[in-house]
């Protein structure tokens, strides 16, 4: 047992000193800067749809339907059954981060480019429009975006067997919380 735990302990180390800090603290201030300066209003007032009345009032959660069985894990293991206007803001941008820094190390981009991608992903129409009609959906759906972009980068940085499983669990989890990124 102690060589199996040495080794996925090392093999742990090795993934972590591979992380690119300095793309990553790029990546993260893009996102924060621009997540901020475009939807910041959004992230600190609270504009309820017909939609979001439902983490409100109703127990049972019943608009969810088979396409977005996932929300019902997420919402409350990670979030919360709340509707925080602060609370999306800040898991919204730390999944744009991580859905930047996946797909400039992919690509190989350079750090103003990263910045440049993260800011075009930030201000994107979809994100745009979620944030100025479903609010209280907006992590959920940029969570989605990063498994999406996790497939990809488990298919192209792991094992062929192990980045085949990974991918389809990461288009897996996708897929249920919000079919449009596949």
């Amino acid at each position: 047992m102690m060589p199996l735990l040495q080794k996925s302990k090392t093999a742990a180390r090795d993934w972590l000193q591979g992380i690119d800090t300095a793309l990553l603290r790029t990546v993260a201030a893009a996102a924060a800067l621009c997540m901020l300066l475009a939807h910041g209003f959004a992230f600190t007032n609270l504009f309820p749809n017909h939609d979001s009345t439902v983490l409100v009032f109703d127990a049972q959660w019943t608009m969810y339907v088979l396409g977005r069985w996932a929300q019902n894990l997420y919402f409350p293991l990670v979030r919360g059954k709340i509707a925080a206007p602060w609370l999306i803001g800040a898991f919204s941008i730390v999944y744009l981060t991580l859905t930047s820094y996946c797909i400039t190390s992919l690509l190989h981009l350079k750090k103003w480019s990263a910045a440049l991608l993260t800011g075009l992903l930030g201000t994107c129409a979809s994100v745009t429009a979620q944030l100025a009609t479903y609010t209280y959906e907006t992590d959920a759906y940029l969570l989605a975006m990063l498994l999406a972009c996790a497939a990809v980068w488990c298919t192209e940085r792991l094992p062929r067997l192990w980045g085949y499983l990974g991918a389809a669990v990461c288009l897996c989890g996708c897929l249920a919380l919000y079919q449009s990124y596949i």
